[in-house]
């Protein structure tokens, strides 16, 4: 038998109101239910949390990174990567080869951006207020399957990803002869590309001007029809593939 429905009185409301921003309480009961706080409380606003990548893809993408500054400090990159992405990217300033290569070498911070519940806004100073979070912008984003955090206190390559788009094949390295997951041609476009972005932030003090999507399209010579993914599959042909093949 349902009870008359009543506003219950608790303590520590105050408190649970000051933790978070936006809360409803809902009541449904009846006489035999047990109060708890939990079964009181629905939040509106859903915690903001940094989701890390889990282990597989992080290793994969880590050994992708390593792999492609040993094979930059080696020379080991297809006979257009001099003339079609490394001489175009020193007409940027600020851009030096050996300072890209240590700056790969220091590894970052990688997260699942589809887990993701932050804000957008909190990794990119051109953008202020809002509510659409990680996961919400890469969700709407074609073509883009990664961001890089921008701003001053980024000051390591930090990255949310859509892990469906790291692959975990184990392949030889070029420079150790290791098998090691993660060393596909693709994976390693794919770090370069998006370290390019935290290397303009890195060295622009949280300002990555001429290292945005759009500079590197324009750079590259792309039209970005497709989305940023376009700047991955020009380094990947013009520096990555024909070296090893996947």
């Amino acid at each position: 038998m349902a009870a008359e429905r009543s506003r219950p009185r608790f303590a520590g409301i105050e408190e649970i109101w000051g933790e978070y921003e936006e809360l409803t309480i809902q009541v449904n009961w009846n006489v035999s239910d047990d109060w708890s706080i939990s079964s009181l409380i629905g939040l509106t606003q859903q915690q903001r949390v940094e989701t890390p990548l889990d282990s597989k893809k992080d290793t994969a993408f880590r050994n992708a990174l390593a792999e492609l500054a040993a094979r930059l400090r080696a020379g080991k990159v297809n006979d257009n990567c001099k003339t079609e992405v490394l001489d175009k990217l020193a007409t940027i300033k600020g851009f030096n080869l050996e300072d890209f290569i240590s700056f790969l070498e220091e590894g970052g911070n990688f997260y699942d951006g589809e887990k993701t519940t932050t804000l957008y806004s909190d990794y990119h100073p051109a953008i202020s207020g809002g509510t659409q979070t990680v996961a919400q912008f890469l969700d709407r984003q074609d073509g883009v399957h990664a961001f890089t955090a921008i701003g001053k206190r980024f000051t390591t390559l930090t990255i949310f990803f859509d892990p469906a788009f790291i692959e975990t094949k184990t392949k030889t390295s070029l420079i150790s002869g290791d098998k090691l997951s993660g060393l596909t041609t693709s994976n390693l476009a794919f770090a370069f590309h998006e370290a390019l972005h935290g290397y303009g932030n890195y060295i622009g003090k949280g300002v990555a001007n001429g290292y945005f999507d759009s500079d590197l399209l324009s750079l590259f010579g792309l039209d970005g029809s497709g989305g940023s993914i376009a700047i991955s599959d020009y380094i990947e042909k013009n520096c990555i593939k024909g070296v090893s093949e996947e």
